[in-house]
């Protein structure tokens, strides 16, 4: 059950401490917070929260008030919303010293068990030893050691996708769950980890909720944690305590497997884990210990099966069943440098500017996060006349970003060509694969690792595969309706599309690799 207010009753018993949390719509500096709705007494803009999808709502909201910082008071707390890419450049970007740190979020993070996720882990040393053991694995010098991981799970994706083509959007979480846990932990889904598997699908829809801004009033109020479950409109401590059971396990049932055959020395394939347990003893000099192996393993799963590049393929076939111009002008591209005789590979890259513009117009047109993570704002600054407090939390709306008319003309529509000029990459053009995956210090460290996957899989299906609509009884072709999920990460809602081999020569090649 998700709680979006925690019932009057609960409003009631924290009324005292809202007030005190209320704050002047002026501050010292005689400098006006960023426009948003006036609010109201005590609760502030607690009933201005958009519907979902959120992002949207938040962007209709910023057009209202004409401007790119959207002011919100949610009951004393404050939430700013960036609207515009320069103004989330200016500020998470090149003031990310003072944006670095993560709000608190005591549903996800305490309520669900989730404090060893790195996503939200505060600023601080902590944070920084996670980041560095990250960054060693998955920097753009050295990802590519994960290359043989990744041929094999877009190979086995194009095999299940020749066998049961109506089951693509299946096949595609099986592509990024199996590939996170071969990654993290060496396992191969369907024997050993099958269970894992299962367990960490209802685990992470959970996360994805939670993590929505507004869902849970407990984020807002932190003392509503201490409510007990059987209070009147406490049902979101049954959602955490179900979330939580799931979630413990899909964190530690792996990390004991992989740990135990290690000390066992039955280990039959590498992985994070793995790795980091060899090195243990080198790696405990900067901060490292088992806990920390445990918590980024588990960061690494959650953080590509259930993030940016299912997401990110699933509005590709989209786009693919809506688009069949793109297809033909991909094919093309593709025809053209491999002459059908193998199947592309990361080498192909720079001959295949095409199928790059596919890649970032996806990421652009449906961005898998189409909401930012919140940035906790550790002193008080100003931006363009405007006073931001400390301690409000600032997110990027990537969503009203990605269609900003000046940028992207004709915003809504999905157009690859607008990144390409004179048969290449158009640097000009701002790259959403460049703000997509976060700001500054908070940047993701697995975006190398996720783009190589979603180019590779954007390629090699488009060389093999024919996409179009579905038809009818009579022969109309069935036109998806586009909807999403409302979470955190946004998912296309179920849609049909006619996925064909484009020939027996293709299933040959599907059948080599």
């Amino acid at each position: 059950m998700v709680e979006k207010y925690a019932g009057s009753a609960l409003v009631v018993v924290t009324t005292a401490i809202a007030l005190a949390l209320v704050k002047k719509k002026w501050t010292s500096r005689n400098l006006p917070y960023p426009p948003g709705p006036k609010g109201y007494p005590i609760i502030g803009n607690l009933l201005d929260f958009p519907e979902n999808p959120i992002w949207e709502g938040f962007t209709r909201m910023a057009k209202e008030y004409n401007t790119d910082l959207l002011h919100l008071d949610v009951m004393g707390s404050h939430l700013v919303v960036l609207n515009d890419g320069d103004a989330a450049a200016d500020l998470l970007e090149r003031r990310s010293v003072i944006y670095a740190d993560r709000p608190r979020l005591p549903m996800v993070g305490e309520l669900m068990g989730c404090s060893w996720s790195f996503s939200i882990m505060p600023y601080g040393n902590a944070w920084r030893v996670h980041r560095r053991l990250l960054h060693r694995f998955f920097n753009a010098s050295v990802v590519n050691q994960f290359d043989d991981k990744i041929h094999k799970a877009v190979n086995v994706f194009l095999h299940r996708l020749s066998e049961s083509p109506e089951r693509f959007l299946k096949h595609v979480r099986f592509l990024t769950g199996s590939l996170a846990l071969s990654v993290a932990y060496g396992l191969n889904v369907g024997s050993e980890s099958e269970e894992v598997y299962s367990t960490s699908e209802g685990a992470m829809n959970a996360f994805d909720i939670a993590m929505v801004p507004g869902t849970f009033l407990v984020d807002t109020l932190p003392i509503l944690k201490y409510v007990p479950e059987w209070f009147p409109g406490a049902g979101f401590k049954t959602f955490a305590r179900i979330a939580k059971k799931n979630i413990d396990d899909s964190v530690n049932s792996p990390f004991k497997h992989v740990k135990e055959s290690f000390e066992a020395d039955t280990i039959t394939a590498s992985s994070f884990v793995t790795t980091c347990l060899e090195e243990l003893p080198e790696l405990s000099k900067d901060g490292v210990d088992e806990e920390v192996i445990r918590g980024v393993g588990a960061s690494i799963y959650f953080g590509e099966h259930h993030c940016h590049v299912a997401s990110a393929i699933k509005s590709f076939f989209l786009a693919a069943t809506l688009h069949p111009e793109v297809v033909r002008l991909a094919q093309r591209e593709l025809d053209e440098v491999l002459g059908g005789e193998r199947l592309p590979d990361f080498s192909d890259k720079p001959q295949l500017p095409y199928i790059s513009a596919v890649v970032k117009e996806v990421l652009r047109w449906r961005p898998p996060t189409p909401l930012g993570s919140g940035h906790r704002l550790m002193e008080d600054d100003t931006y363009k006349g405007l006073f931001i407090p400390a301690g409000a939390i600032v997110i990027d709306n990537t969503w009203a970003i990605f269609r900003n008319e000046s940028v992207y003309p004709d915003a809504h529509a999905f157009k690859p060509d607008r990144f390409l000029k004179d048969g290449r990459i158009d640097l000009e053009v701002k790259d959403p694969e460049e703000s997509l995956f976060g700001w500054g210090r908070r940047v993701c460290p697995g975006r190398h690792f996720a783009l190589r996957l979603l180019f590779l899989t954007v390629a090699r299906t488009l060389a093999t595969f024919d996409v179009s609509k579905c038809l009818d009884g009579d022969g109309n072709p069935i036109v998806p309706d586009g909807k999403y999920t409302p979470g955190v990460i946004s998912h296309p809602l179920p849609f049909r599309s006619d996925i064909k081999p484009r020939s027996t020569h293709a299933l040959s090649l599907i059948e080599g690799s």
